[in-house]
């Protein structure tokens, strides 16, 4: 096949790319995601993202995207690209051009002075394409889920009348992890998020969470309102105080996963020193939710270090991977894949 490589055009292409997507992804035929506004949201509003297509007979039959993340490390600022929304057509695939296209892509982010690129995979079909073209896994990243209720699961099959018996047993099976000692100097707060992200308590905060981690996102106030105002989605930040000064905060939204409804974790982040706080933090988040799941995609180390079982969460069968191709080598490969220098939540990626 005569495939050529080369720049996105979105002036030209657009409609093309939003018909492309929604063949790859029809998961989102419906939602918000395959919308021209939420491409202008994501690519062009922030920051300018750097986007790769791949033209057969002058139609797009792959396209590419990196988004420009940085990262604080202990060897200085990492220049990123969190790679998304990489596709390419049914009637091309099988042919190369997913290896290839990535090859083209990386190759151009390199010249474009990106330290590494990182993905966040769950189909494990893309993976092997990704791997050809020079990525490694670092390691895995689980799913977990905390069970309100099964109303939505038992619903889907037509089992709506047994919802009462089950969802009191699950209410006694969680008792343990539902148990928090709610102390008097401990406030749970629900904040604008305009307003906290440009808050000093959260500059104060955000500096203090980074430099805990070998590798942490630069969650700048900038980076989060521009994560947080994504087209038709609804964010809530509840923050935790002791003694009227900010130890942590969660970020979630309600979403359809698999098809029930959930309470997604889209960042947990808590001082060291105030992990212990978490618990509480989560079920004031869980009473709240009117959704049956409270899912979070996190690394291991997050998830132990926050004690997130003592709070109901178990790993379920279901994993991303942080996949990352090492473009300039200034950071060592066993430094950026030690799972223990990272602190990965959903935030890191263009997911929830």
């Amino acid at each position: 096949m005569d495939v050529k490589y080369k720049k996105f055009d979105s002036k030209t292409s657009l409609k093309e790319q939003r018909n492309l997507f929604k063949e790859c992804f029809p998961e989102n035929i419906n939602s918000s995601f395959s919308s021209s506004e939420h491409y202008y949201w994501k690519h062009k509003n922030y920051h300018s993202s750097f986007e790769f297509s791949a033209i057969l007979n002058s139609k797009l039959v792959g396209y590419y995207a990196a988004l420009p993340y940085n990262y604080h490390s202990n060897a200085g600022i990492m220049k990123v690209g969190m790679v998304c929304d990489v596709m390419t057509g049914k009637k091309s695939r099988g042919k190369g051009v997913f290896t290839e296209l990535g090859k083209y892509s990386t190759a151009k982010l390199k010249e474009n002075g990106l330290d590494f690129t990182t993905g966040f995979p769950i189909r494990k079909e893309v993976i092997p394409g990704h791997l050809k073209a020079g990525w490694d896994i670092a390691f895995s990243l689980p799913f977990y889920v905390k069970i309100k209720s099964i109303k939505s699961i038992l619903k889907k099959n037509n089992l709506s009348f047994l919802s009462p018996i089950f969802d009191l047993i699950i209410k006694i099976i969680f008792i343990p992890f539902n148990i928090s000692y709610q102390k008097k100097n401990i406030s749970i707060v629900n904040v604008d998020i305009d307003e906290f992200f440009q808050s000093n308590d959260y500059k104060i905060l955000n500096n203090e969470i980074s430099k805990e981690h070998s590798i942490y996102l630069d969650k700048s106030a900038k980076f989060m309102r521009w994560r947080l105002s994504a087209p038709s989605s609804v964010y809530k930040i509840s923050i935790v105080k002791l003694n009227k000064l900010v130890i942590g905060y969660i970020v979630s939204r309600s979403i359809k996963k698999f098809g029930f409804n959930c309470t997604g974790i889209v960042d947990i982040a808590f001082l060291e020193k105030h992990k212990n706080l978490v618990k509480i933090g989560v079920n004031q988040l869980c009473r709240e939710s009117l959704d049956d799941l409270i899912i979070l995609m996190c690394n291991t180390s997050v998830y132990k270090k926050y004690k997130l079982f003592s709070a109901g969460f178990f790993v379920t069968p279901f994993k991303f991977s942080l996949i990352i191709k090492n473009l300039s080598n200034k950071f060592g490969c066993d430094f950026l894949y030690n799972e223990n220098h990272w602190h990965i939540t959903w935030i890191d990626c263009d997911d929830l």
